[in-house]
């Protein structure tokens, strides 16, 4: 098995959420290897662009879920019933352009 030494490398990567391109298609592949699809053949080349676009279509979801949160923070400005967006705030994240805190259940300042 020619993954068997880049698997742990490739898990460890994934979980800090810093893949590389390569490693990401080594998972991919390994993915649809998994399913039982033989490499070379077109059902497997199905599985690698389902599998890309499952993915792009997650972070494409997350990101209109970021600009959502951005948006409500800024609208609750001033709200008193929700508290200032911080870093000890659950759920928030640092919009470094503006290097303030946004979140789902938060104002900005």
């Amino acid at each position: 098995m020619k993954f068997q030494f880049l698997l742990p490398l490739v898990l460890v990567s994934a979980l800090t959420g810093c893949v590389s391109p390569e490693g990401q298609h080594a998972l991919d592949q390994q993915t649809c290897a998994g399913y039982g699809f033989i490499p070379g053949t077109d059902a497997f080349a199905h599985c690698m662009m389902n599998t890309a676009d499952k993915r792009d279509a997650i972070a494409l979801a997350k990101q209109q879920q970021q600009a959502n949160y951005r948006l409500l923070s800024l609208q609750r400005s001033g709200d008193t019933r929700f508290p200032v967006c911080s870093v000890a705030s659950p759920n928030t994240n640092l919009d470094i352009t503006t290097n303030t805190w946004y979140g789902s259940d938060c104002r900005s300042r």
